[in-house]
């Protein structure tokens, strides 16, 4: 329905419940059309005082009508306060058997990460290209879907996963990303500088290196002590970007130029599609469905997306990110599927597709992605692919064999189910 066609059938009080949110949606991305409603809502409310007053409507008024403009401001001020609350709006389950097929499918997620408790502090390496390989462990994945599904700190397990993940240095980008997700702020700053002193030259990061540098200082903007090296990869990338805005909302600022350079990096490694790939530069790196690649995919895509969201939050709205984002947001709904990620074959990252997917959609404030409904079509998915023993499998094939992927599917699938 067109924009005018809306606005009428609105001002006739003609829209039914689906098509009020419609146009309340529509309201908060078009500048043009507030305007319009606000010149009809002045024009109405001018027009009832010329009635009221018994003018001739086709004599011009000889002055304003003040008691009209107000009122009309006081319609305008009521807008804005419902379009203040339209992006904060959630779109909830469709009943509250469905609310309570996702409360218990979380729970038996969380009973079986339990039963993981080994897995979860064996290290593994994040990789090679630079340096000797970071060490990573779960724990902090882990705490966050647990944390995020209600247990308190004082559960066993959540005890244990903070004590593992707050008791050593931080050298690995994933892992301090996660750490900020806890929103202590000594931590965060501690986070902070660790990401300040690691950006690659480009505005990448990568995997990460223990930095041997002193703590951050106690207070004040964190400042870049360290360089990082050339180039790193978009995934990566864009956890740290997502660290920086839990640092940031945590109350602990890093110095503007960080955040331009990562801005900047996005913008230029944007493809012609709108979308985005792995861009790591690596030599391995092929077009091949069941790998990383340089050409547009789905969880690369709505990374790009959610980093550029996280960064106009960081350091405020420009036109030329703005359209980038608009362009990564029309690819995502030209290809939209809950499965496979777009672009890619069957089970290849799979999880983490839904996850950088909601995390675009959440940092937007929008709920579809053109005609998908994102939190629908992925939550339904998810739960039909819940194993008996409270797992997601999901991963497939040859990309991720190091990992422990239902630990990751698992803790990715409950925290894009309590949409964090």
């Amino acid at each position: 329905m067109r924009d005018d066609e809306l606005l009428e059938r609105h001002l006739n009080g003609d829209l039914d419940g689906p098509e009020r949110e419609s146009f309340l949606a529509r309201l908060q991305e078009s500048p043009e059309l507030r305007r319009k409603l606000a010149s009809r809502a002045l024009e109405e409310t001018l027009i009832a005082e010329v009635v009221r007053e018994g003018r001739v409507v086709s004599t011009p008024p000889r002055r304003v009508a003040w008691p009209a403009v107000a009122a009309a401001a006081l319609m305008l001020a009521v807008l804005s306060a419902a379009l203040w609350y339209v992006p904060r709006r959630r779109s909830e389950p469709a009943s509250s058997a469905e609310k309570a097929r996702i409360d218990q499918a979380v729970g038996r997620a969380c009973r079986y990460l339990e039963q993981r408790r080994q897995d979860l502090f064996v290290p593994l390496a994040d990789g090679k290209r630079h340096s000797a390989p970071p060490r990573r462990i779960y724990a902090e994945l882990a705490a966050l879907a647990l944390l995020r599904a209600g247990y308190p700190e004082s559960h066993p397990l959540v005890g244990e996963c903070l004590s593992r993940a707050l008791g050593r240095p931080l050298e690995s980008t994933y892992v301090a990303a996660l750490q900020a997700r806890f929103g202590r702020p000594d931590l965060c700053r501690r986070v902070a500088q660790f990401l300040a002193d690691t950006q690659c030259a480009n505005g990448q990061w990568d995997y990460g290196r223990a930095v041997t540098v002193l703590g951050p200082p106690p207070e004040g903007r964190i400042r870049r002590r360290a360089d990082g090296p050339a180039s790193g990869d978009n995934s990566v990338s864009s956890y740290a970007i997502q660290g920086l805005l839990a640092c940031r909302r945590a109350g602990v600022e890093v110095e503007p130029d960080i955040l331009v350079r990562a801005n900047r990096w996005w913008r230029s490694c944007q493809n012609a599609d709108g979308g985005w790939g792995y861009a790591g530069g690596t030599a391995e790196m092929t077009e091949a469905a069941d790998t990383t690649s340089a050409s547009s995919y789905g969880s690369a895509t709505a990374a790009g997306v959610s980093s550029l969201a996280a960064l106009r939050e960081l350091i405020g709205p420009d036109s030329t990110s703005d359209a980038a984002i608009a362009r990564g947001t029309s690819w995502l709904a030209a290809h939209f599927a809950v499965q496979p990620n777009p672009g890619k074959a069957a089970g290849f990252c799979q999880a983490h597709w839904l996850s950088a997917a909601g995390r675009a959609g959440t940092l937007l404030r929008q709920d579809r992605f053109g005609a998908h409904d994102w939190y629908a079509e992925g939550s339904a998915f998810l739960l039909s692919a819940q194993e008996p023993d409270g797992a997601w499998r999901l991963e497939q094939g040859k990309f991720m064999t190091s990992e422990k992927n239902d630990v990751i599917d698992t803790c990715l699938a409950v925290l894009f189910l309590l949409r964090d």
